[in-house]
């Protein structure tokens, strides 16, 4: 997948890591929000991500209660 804005490979939210840090930046400085970010269309929605380990350490504990 490519950056919404810059066309690099994108990591998170859409975005590549510079725009990902300037959007960043603008939310923690009050100037946006990321809802409004996503409704511009300007970045994706967060996405959980549940990688291998996490699922299989979510399988045995609950099998251990």
């Amino acid at each position: 997948m490519k950056c919404l804005t810059c066309k690099n490979p994108a990591k998170r939210r859409g975005l590549c890591d510079a725009c990902y840090a300037q959007a960043a930046r603008r939310v923690q400085k009050g100037d946006a929000e990321w809802g409004q970010l996503e409704k511009a269309g300007l970045c994706l929605p967060r996405r959980r991500r549940r990688g291998g380990w996490n699922k299989k350490a979510d399988a045995a504990l609950e099998g251990g209660k």
